[in-house]
């Protein structure tokens, strides 16, 4: 978010399009705080990325981790997002805090052990005797889908 605070006080010009982000809907918080700053957005399902991609020149996501590889952990949905922003060939940026750099090297999504995969009850219904029913909310991005490599330093 800070990142484009800082862009809309410089008064440059671009407007967001902000996931819904299912399960827990945080894009629609994302969205109202973009609204706070006077940064114009528009909020779409997950599932209309693959649609609204040829309309961006960019995209930003952020990262609950960063780990040794360069690859990201982040929320489910991030692998979807990088495929089909490289198959549309569009940067594709991450950004994250210093300290969310971790000594952890996962070679794919199925390396991320239970202390950092979250799960997440979809159906109140569900309880500990079908875990297999849950989905899990964290997913691993292979730092090749990403473009650029950069350190920002602030």
């Amino acid at each position: 978010m800070g990142a484009l605070r800082l862009a809309a006080q410089q008064n440059k010009r671009f407007s967001v399009y902000v996931t819904e982000s299912r399960p827990d809907s945080s894009g629609l918080k994302t969205a109202k705080e973009l609204q706070c700053l006077g940064i114009p957005c528009k909020v779409i399902l997950d599932s209309a990325i693959g649609f609204i991609m040829e309309k961006v020149d960019l995209v930003l996501l952020g990262a609950e981790g960063v780990v040794e590889n360069g690859g990201l952990v982040n929320k489910i949905g991030s692998y979807q997002l990088a495929i089909l922003a490289k198959a549309a060939g569009k940067p594709l940026y991450a950004l994250a805090e210093s300290y969310k750099f971790v000594r952890f090297y996962p070679l794919n999504q199925y390396d991320l052990s239970s202390s950092i995969a979250s799960y997440t009850d979809f159906d109140s219904s569900l309880n500990e005797e079908n875990w297999a029913e849950y989905l899990s909310t964290w997913g691993y991005l292979h730092q090749q889908l990403l473009l650029y490599h950069v350190p920002i330093v602030q």
